[in-house]
């Protein structure tokens, strides 16, 4: 009876442990990434929250310099710089098109394994051509919300920050929102080749001026290393090297290249190709070999 009692008391105490223990995600990695600049509170509020719930996460700072509203150029940052990180990262996103008006708070599970919380605004649109998407929830449970109450204008301390946090510890994606069988995508013109033209369009303009295609090398598989490639843009046109890196040209000169983030970028060495040629996100622009 004594044996039975005791058999009966370890295996209630083994399941209810096992039941009460969650997993913490990966190495408990939460990268941000946001418009809100390091002037303000925002980005320190973030991070209390987050720590608040869950003191082990190791927090990591993406970039808060994003232009306010700038939801392409995030979403280009935000893919280059997530490859750098293992599977079960978990990405917090927060850059939408104003206070006020956030659209509805998504969690996506890349086929890579890595998790991102934002806003379903495009911000996500190159991550799920590059890893491809597994799963998405629309974060709906208010439970998971800080303090379990209505989002203010502030999603990413009220909805992003706890979220990420309770997924860190291992809280289930199911339980936090509902499947989505998909998700909003930015309008960027795909490359294309008609003959010997590649066409594409600027992605973004980073702080040096070189302008950022979604051309893609394996796409652009004709451009030969050392040839001069013919830019055409609206109302002008110039000529540039594809090279391997800017030591290859002289000072002053236009060049094209692979950048680190896998796309072809058109740039000047050590000057701004942008402001000569008026260059913006969203800009047409063909190469032709």
């Amino acid at each position: 009876m004594h044996r039975f009692f005791w058999v009966i008391l370890f295996s209630w105490m083994a399941v209810s442990c096992s039941e009460g223990k969650k997993e913490v995600l990966g190495e408990g990695f939460i990268a941000l990434l946001t418009d809100f600049g390091i002037q303000d509170c925002y980005v320190g509020e973030i991070k209390g929250v987050i720590l608040s719930s869950f003191p082990e996460a190791k927090l990591v700072d993406l970039s808060h310099q994003i232009e306010p509203y700038d939801v392409r150029r995030g979403a280009v940052v935000l893919s280059g710089v997530s490859s750098c990180f293992p599977a079960k990262t978990i990405f917090l996103a927060a850059i939408d098109s104003g206070f006020g008006v956030s659209r509805d708070p998504i969690l996506l599970l890349s086929k890579e394994g890595k998790y991102y919380v934002g806003p379903n605004n495009g911000l996500f649109t190159l991550i799920a051509e590059r890893e491809g998407i597994d799963r998405v929830w629309s974060l709906d449970k208010m439970k998971f919300y800080r303090n379990g109450l209505p989002a203010s204008t502030f999603q990413g301390r009220d909805i992003y920050a706890p979220i990420a946090a309770a997924l860190a510890k291992g809280e289930s994606p199911s339980l936090m929102g509902t499947p989505l069988k998909k998700i909003d995508i930015l309008s960027i013109t795909p490359q294309k080749i008609v003959g010997n033209t590649i066409s594409g369009e600027v992605l973004y303009v980073d702080r040096y001026g070189s302008v950022i295609t979604n051309i893609t090398p394996a796409f652009a598989s004709n451009l030969k290393m050392g040839a001069l490639v013919k830019v055409l843009l609206a109302g002008s046109s110039f000529s540039a090297p594809y090279v391997e890196t800017y030591s290859k040209v002289a000072t002053g000169r236009a060049l094209i290249l692979r950048n680190s983030q896998g796309f072809i970028e058109i740039s000047l060495n050590q000057g701004s190709l942008s402001k000569i040629y008026n260059i913006k996100a969203g800009t047409q622009i063909s190469l032709q070999p």
